[in-house]
């Protein structure tokens, strides 16, 4: 008997990974909870997700300006932006991509 197809993701997903399936008709990967392992079906792990050093520029309610820098994923930078937009008058910001 031969090495299953899925084989390195099913030991990944066994030892706790988030395993994702391409979803053909949208050609987007979708997070799987309960994977069926079928051949024809195309199975990956989950990638990690970028962290992003955030630069960022405010106008406070007192008028004045104030800089920040933070390192975060795509998705926590929309999450602390959102809230904190209501707080700044102006906020801007720039990202910068970096390898860990």
């Amino acid at each position: 008997m031969g090495k299953h197809v899925h084989a390195e993701v099913i030991k990944a997903w066994a030892e706790g990974a988030q395993v994702q399936t391409l979803l053909q008709y949208t050609n987007e990967w979708k997070d799987e909870k309960t994977p069926s392992w079928a051949d024809d079906i195309e199975y990956r792990v989950k990638p990690a997700e970028k962290v992003v050093r955030w630069l960022w520029l405010s106008k406070q309610y007192d008028g004045m300006w104030h800089t920040g820098t933070t390192y975060m994923t795509e998705p926590q930078a929309h999450d602390y932006f959102g809230v904190y937009r209501q707080k700044y008058k102006k906020l801007d910001w720039s990202r910068e991509e970096f390898d860990e």
